[in-house]
């Protein structure tokens, strides 16, 4: 049997670091320890320490220049059945293949794959419970006899063995393995040196740590934070992406006695094959998109002691495979406290089939596609796709589970909040409204808002939360909020009725209209002094959302 770990390391325009590189960029006694303990006390319960023998593995390695394949194979003193571990590095000195293997009859063992080119590529072998590892280079020559190269007629004799008083010859060496440990089973820790090698060529200012299926967690030393300052750090494993902008920011509140020795550990489980999530209010339905994912990313101490991440945001992206309605997924979060599923954004991306948001903690999420219908909203009435998928983004609600209310009339912080929603604003002061106190619902919204100039009062002072919007208004607060110059216009249409639109509304609604973000009704008037309702303000925000989305 043969458990085979392919190395790659790319770079495409940003670099990629295998989680495999690591798995034998140093030393593989970490794959060998186990089963050469266990092998050692079985041999011990069978002879006495006095009689055995060290363990010694003989290799040699040559290039068919045909056939383009590289063949190692060699003998393990030890018998069959051990574990082999082949690790084969470039001229650059780049891990450029990994291997295991176990023994056969004779303690024989044979390793091929592909070199396009061959210069000198060097390779070590080790084994368990080997005393020391065998180091060789590949020739183009075919060894005299490939099963034992140093001595055909008896393997086991160790004979002149290359070491400290014996010039190695040209084929090889054997030496002590004197790496560190950088993998174990599903761990990859990553060593400083390759994370240098990582920084000096990644492109793009983004370094990229690409996770076997196998790897569940990821441990960089504490001084990734200041070798990473101005740099992109991301996790990739499969579609699974998460990039954080700068690792420092993650940790403010980390002290320096607690970063010395310490880690930086991310870590993912995956679980398949979820039932759907349960939902406790009516007329919605969640459907699981994809798989569950346990997240983590923390600064562990050298006492153990686990620090979350905080201070910013990290984003994710997560697959989705089940053939879901695209426009109702987001990313959501798993509330142990009261057991539901709570959203946390996402955009789509429907070519990788990927979903991504910014999030401030970690903890179980998946991709969930949220299907809410409402009594009074058919499905054959003109605002119920935009009703039905602003409701999954979370940016309009009903007035109750079951009622929508097409025909009510929209406040102006309503209307406010669906845009500061859209937008995802958030504020950093205070009202400067006395009508928005701040501990009313809107307040943050309509701070967000006023921030952002997409909103002003009647006065200084007066905003009139509770007062209706007319369609103009609603005008001027959509073209405040996305900025249309670098956009051609779609439509040449006019309004029958643009003279009785006001002077300071008249920009806005034409410009509007040429990019088929607000329409008029079927006599082709705008009608703009009329009251808007929460029909007409779903669908203005749903095809505002279109452009915001195409323009990122």
């Amino acid at each position: 049997m043969r458990k085979a770990v392919n190395y790659m390391l790319l770079v495409v325009g940003m670099f990629v670091l295998s989680a495999s590189s690591v798995f034998a960029s140093t030393d593989q006694t970490s794959l060998t320890e186990q089963t050469s303990q266990t092998a050692q006390t079985r041999h011990i319960n069978q002879t006495s320490q006095t009689e055995m023998a060290p363990t010694r593995i003989q290799a040699a390695g040559y290039w068919n220049a045909q056939s383009y394949i590289a063949h190692i194979e060699g003998t393990i003193t030890s018998g069959e059945g051990r574990w082999i571990t082949l690790s084969v590095h470039s001229p650059s000195g780049k891990l450029f293949y990994i291997d295991q293997t176990t023994s056969g009859a004779g303690g024989k063992f044979v390793f091929d794959f592909p070199i396009d080119k061959l210069e000198t590529y060097s390779f070590s072998v080790n084994g368990s419970g080997a005393a020391e590892k065998f180091q060789g280079t590949i020739s183009k020559q075919t060894p005299t006899d490939p099963v034992d190269p140093v001595d055909p007629v008896d393997p086991t004799d160790p004979g002149n063995p290359p070491g400290p008083g014996n010039p190695p010859g040209p084929s090889g060496t054997a030496g002590g393995d004197t790496g560190k440990e950088t993998h174990s089973a599903d761990v990859w820790n990553v060593s400083l040196d390759e994370l240098n090698e990582a920084i000096r060529l990644a492109a793009d200012k983004v370094v990229s740590l690409e996770l076997s299926k196998e790897i569940s967690e990821v441990n960089l030393p504490a001084e990734a934070m200041e070798k990473l300052l101005g740099l992109s750090l991301v996790f990739k494993q499969g579609e699974l992406l998460v990039r954080v902008n700068d690792l420092a920011d993650l940790f403010p509140q980390v002290t320096g006695d607690q970063l010395e020795g310490a880690s930086i550990v991310f870590s993912v489980k995956r679980t398949a094959g979820r039932e759907n999530p349960v939902s406790f209010e009516k007329n919605l339905k969640y459907v699981l998109a994809g798989d569950v994912y346990q997240l983590k990313l923390y600064l562990k101490t050298k006492t153990g002691k686990e620090i979350p991440f905080s201070g910013a945001s990290v984003s994710v992206s997560l697959p989705y495979s089940h053939p879901a309605i695209e426009e109702l997924l987001g990313i959501y979060h798993y509330n142990e406290t009261s057991g539901q599923w709570n959203y946390k954004g996402g955009e789509v991306d429907s070519v990788k089939r990927t979903v991504t948001a910014r999030l401030t903690s970690f903890s179980q999420y998946a991709v969930i596609e949220y299907d809410k219908s409402f009594d009074d909203v058919a499905n054959s009435h003109w605002a119920w796709k935009a009703v039905h998928t602003l409701a999954a983004k979370h940016i309009i609600k009903g007035i109750d589970e079951t009622h929508y209310a097409l025909t009510n009339n929209v406040t102006r912080a309503e209307f406010a909040a669906l845009l500061v929603r859209l937008l995802k604003l958030e504020s950093v002061g205070q009202s400067p409204f006395h009508d928005v106190q701040n501990n009313e619902w809107f307040a943050r919204e309509v701070t967000a808002a006023y921030e952002a100039g997409i909103i002003q009062g009647r006065t200084n002072e007066l905003f009139a939360p509770s007062e209706p919007v007319t369609r103009e208004e609603m005008a001027v607060m959509l073209a405040r909020s996305i900025d249309l110059s670098q956009n051609q216009p779609v439509s040449d249409r006019a309004f029958k009725d643009s003279s009785h639109i006001s002077a300071w509304a008249l920009d806005a609604v034409q410009t509007l209209s040429k990019h088929n973000i607000i329409e008029g009704d079927d006599q082709g008037n705008f009608n703009p002094g009329h009251l808007l309702t929460r029909a007409e303000a779903a669908q203005a925000i749903y095809n505002l959302s279109l452009k915001v989305n195409m323009d990122k």
